[in-house]
């Protein structure tokens, strides 16, 4: 004879609602947290363009500044933004300017190149000059901006040297 049995095998519709719902919430989270970690990411990559956009720019001015003899005022604007810098050092002449958001360096009328970033733009670029009865100091304010993805990094950067020509 046979006999009816009933085995109970694989899951209820119930039990596979319940567990598809736990899926579905994990996912959630997984994904919201994929794209926390994207924006995280998009934010430190900004700050990063902006602090070594700065550091490189800032370092190559500094360099020159602390190698040189004078500040030539007749070509350097000086406390307004754009600011231009005009340094003499022996027979060369090295300048700094803003030309389509980028610090450009010039030296003797030849232009060396963009300093920043070409995904840097530059808001401000500010030279101050003082001087005394034995020595000169350039004091270099520097605003960038880089944009990543979604996030955007504006800094203000600010560093000063003094011209070591000035004292010899």
């Amino acid at each position: 004879m046979y006999s009816l049995s009933l085995s109970k095998k694989g899951f209820t519709l119930v039990e596979m609602l319940v567990y598809l719902a736990v899926l579905i919430i994990l996912a959630g989270g997984a994904l919201t947290l994929v794209f926390l970690l994207g924006e995280r990411f998009a934010q430190l990559r900004a700050d990063q363009l902006v602090t070594k956009s700065a550091q490189a720019t800032l370092e190559s001015m500094l360099y020159t500044v602390r190698t040189a003899d004078t500040v030539n005022l007749a070509y350097a604007t000086l406390e307004t933004n754009p600011g231009t810098l005009a340094l003499i050092q022996g027979t060369s002449t090295h300048r700094y300017a803003l030309v389509d958001g980028r610090v450009v360096y010039t030296k003797n009328d030849v232009v060396q190149g963009p300093l920043t970033d070409d995904k840097v733009r530059v808001d401000e670029l500010r030279f101050f000059a003082y001087d005394n009865a034995n020595t000169q100091m350039v004091r270099v304010e520097l605003a960038l901006t880089a944009v990543f993805g979604t996030a955007t990094t504006t800094k203000t950067f600010t560093s000063s040297a003094t011209l070591r020509g000035s004292y010899d």
